[in-house]
């Protein structure tokens, strides 16, 4: 018995003894493939075509596709899109919302003040410049305005330099002014590195007791253990055969400006008057159980000093990262030809030290040297023996 389906591009009758007829020829066929293949194509509905109405008599109907790939033929009515552009218009409003609470949020954190737009008064330009550091373009030149992530530019001519007196040097017997040349007070960086067991943290400790005994009349050292124990045999042994005592051990690096007051900050008496003083020369031992690198106290300061934090704490980081003498000790690798570590650290620091194990005994070897005296003083390949 026949059957009576409707044509899938068309719409006529189809009579068929075959109940899966989809089209009533080839030619219907070929079109609705390639409008499936443009996206354009919907089953064509005896509603809509009745026995091959022409196009203009169907009622429009919304063709585009949607998430799962199909097409509508509902109308959509003047409700349902006003329906859309509310909730569009609602959702971009909760996002910006969302999006100033967390920037003010996040610069409220950060101690960021936020630069007002200047207000238009009459006689003043409607398009004033603002210019990049937050002062106005009308504003006097001899006034600047730092944002407070922007290091002021410093400029000095050579004159000025040649005018200014000698930086003040450290005042070393003579085996280590021979060793070390015309090195300065703090600041200074300096990196000492080897193999183990071959006089780094010695080496360190000795030079310590020579700052505290020479350079100073006050004890000025800290030295830093976080490998090894400060309650332990070796540090204790190596502390004797040094005979350091006026350093101050601790084993790890203070977190805040708190702890670095308790370690720095000593006093003395003087005409029966206690004087404050700080220490100011480190020993960090060592970069990789610390985890640190050159950088770690500048780095510190500058993000302390974005968050807006009150100069009373800012002073003790800002004298870490820029008054002070700082030793980094760092491991050898397995060969022994180079330290562990970034390969900035030696352009970062002042002096590096190689320390290696010769006959049974310890020696530092000058690598690098910022401050070789005129006479050839602690210039490149100069030793010492460390023990």
């Amino acid at each position: 018995m026949a059957s009576i389906n409707y044509c899938r591009s068309c719409g006529v009758d189809i009579s068929s003894h075959r109940s899966d007829s989809l089209y009533c020829g080839e030619k219907c066929s070929k079109r609705y493939r390639r409008l499936v293949q443009k996206g354009l194509a919907r089953p064509a509905r005896v509603q809509q075509f009745q026995h091959g109405l022409h196009d203009r008599h169907r009622p429009a109907h919304h063709r585009s596709p949607d998430k799962v790939g199909q097409v509508r033929t509902m109308k959509r009515s003047k409700g349902d899109k006003l329906s859309d552009a509310l909730i569009q218009t609602s959702v971009k409003t909760a996002g910006n919302i969302i999006q100033t609470t967390a920037v003010g949020l996040l610069n409220k954190h950060l101690g960021i003040t936020p630069v007002q737009p200047i207000p238009t008064h009459q006689g003043q330009h409607q398009g004033q410049r603002l210019l990049s550091d937050g002062a106005s373009a009308s504003s006097s030149p001899d006034k600047q305005v730092f944002s407070p992530t922007r290091v002021p530019l410093v400029i000095r001519s050579g004159e000025e330099l040649a005018a200014r007196p000698a930086f003040n040097r450290l005042n070393l017997p003579e085996e280590w002014s021979q060793f070390l040349g015309d090195i300065p007070l703090p600041p200074f960086t300096m990196l000492v590195w080897g193999m183990n067991g071959s006089g780094k943290s010695s080496w360190s400790m000795r030079f310590l007791r020579v700052i505290d005994e020479y350079a100073y009349r006050t004890p000025a050292s800290v030295y830093c253990s976080a490998e090894e124990d400060v309650d332990g045999v070796t540090v204790q042994h190596r502390q004797q055969l040094t005979g350091l005592t006026t350093s101050r051990f601790i084993n790890r690096l203070p977190v805040n400006s708190k702890e670095w007051k308790q370690v720095l900050w000593d006093s003395y008496q003087k005409e029966d008057n206690p004087q404050w003083y700080y220490r100011n020369v480190l020993v960090l031992d060592s970069m990789s159980v610390l985890e640190i690198t050159p950088q770690y106290f500048g780095d510190e300061y500058d993000r302390r000093r974005q968050r807006g934090l009150p100069e009373e704490k800012l002073f003790v980081w800002d004298y870490l990262a820029h008054h002070s003498g700082r030793i980094y000790i760092a491991h050898a690798t397995k060969d022994g030809r180079e330290y562990i570590g970034a390969s900035d650290w030696a352009h970062d620091v002042d002096i590096v030290i190689e320390c290696v194990k010769s006959s049974g005994r310890g020696q530092a070897i000058i690598r690098k040297n910022r401050f070789i005296a005129a006479d050839g003083r602690g210039s490149i390949g100069s030793t010492m023996n460390i023990w």
